[in-house]
């Protein structure tokens, strides 16, 4: 029975993480069937985790399934993922700078750098979180209202935001500095409150203190 038969007849519990793929997939390519190719896409997931998920440039090196398979796969995950969240009765509550960490771990291991920021409300429960941008900080032209509208849309009152370092030096560079003041001094502006910016990387993280700032 083909996988979309069996899903017709028996439901979407009974397929298997392989069945399940092969419905992603829908067709084969040249010299590969789409059996095949979702067999090996299911294995190259399962060597990700929470931590290290899959990224595009390793699924789209499985035989048959190309960048734009690739792409999709990826947006049906993240897009099971949020709606998980927005169904989820209870959000996550974010009440140290050590469980903010925890919510970049995603892009401590990119080769890239991204930019990245999480929204709380006034609970310290997790809303939002999203990619600011990516590239180098130093040429990332990167203002406050990208970091502060959707803080804005998603009704939140604190913000943490945070950047990788893949060199895996901590030192926050000049940029990072100046940057950490303006969003804090616009956001204390807008009735924001910038809790942290965040420097991450493999070997660890750090934070960069904001102007008048009484953390140390």
């Amino acid at each position: 029975m083909k996988p979309r038969e069996k899903y017709e007849s028996r439901g979407l519990e009974s397929l298997s993480d392989r069945e399940l793929a092969a419905i992603v997939i829908s067709s084969g390519s040249r010299g590969v069937h789409y059996r095949d190719i979702a067999n090996n896409l299911v294995t190259e997931l399962r060597k990700g985790s929470p931590d290290r998920p899959v990224d595009l440039e390793t699924l789209s090196q499985v035989r048959g399934l190309g960048r734009v398979k690739s792409m999709q796969v990826l947006a049906g995950i993240e897009l099971g993922r949020r709606l998980y969240q927005l169904y989820s009765s209870e959000k996550p509550r974010i009440s140290s700078t050590k469980e903010s960490v925890a919510q970049f771990e995603d892009i401590k291991y990119k080769k890239r750098e991204y930019l990245k920021a999480i929204y709380l409300n006034a609970r310290f429960e997790l809303l939002h979180k999203e990619v600011i941008g990516v590239g180098n900080i130093d040429s990332l032209f990167i203002q406050p209202r990208d970091i502060l509208l959707p803080a804005l849309e998603k009704n939140a009152l604190y913000i943490v935001m945070a950047h990788n370092h893949p060199s895996g030096v901590l030192d926050p560079s000049r940029q990072d500095i100046e940057l950490t003041d303006r969003v804090g001094r616009v956001a204390k502006e807008l009735g924001f409150v910038l809790l942290d910016h965040l420097i991450v990387a493999k070997n660890g993280w750090r934070r960069i203190v904001q102007k008048g700032s009484d953390l140390v």
